[in-house]
């Protein structure tokens, strides 16, 4: 009983790991498959569509829900530290890349603000707006 609880408990923790990879890698698809427009948010004050505007607050929740999904999932034991860790590293890398996101994701912060505002996700997203970037 106790090795099938543990095996039940290896694989838990695999597929909660390889559904974060997959996660990013569905990020990665979707800025590959739209780089056009995406490449207008390597810039601080991108010029874009009120439809560009729609799409670009999209990719800031999707990729914010994603740095919280990874603190849910790690709080739950269900993935490694630095599983989790490699989502700062992500953010920190993702405001490098797309300067453009940035009022988004503050936007993203204020709305956040009464829910999420005790997620390390949410704090340090906060600090690397505050410190002017990564």
């Amino acid at each position: 009983m106790i090795v099938e609880l543990d095996q039940s408990n290896r694989i838990a923790i695999y597929t909660a790991e390889s559904s974060k990879r997959n996660q990013y890698n569905e990020i990665n698809e979707f800025f590959v498959e739209n780089s056009d427009f995406v490449t207008k948010l390597r810039t601080k004050a991108p010029e874009l569509t009120d439809s560009e505007a729609v799409k670009a607050h999209h990719i800031a929740l999707m990729v914010t829900n994603n740095w919280m999904d990874a603190e849910f999932a790690y709080q739950s034991d269900l993935i490694s530290e630095r599983t989790f860790e490699e989502s700062f590293i992500d953010m920190r890398a993702s405001l490098a890349r797309y300067p453009g996101l940035i009022p988004i994701f503050e936007e993203l912060l204020t709305t956040f603000s009464s829910s999420h505002s005790d997620l390390r996700s949410m704090q340090t997203l906060r600090d690397i707006i505050r410190e002017g970037g990564p």
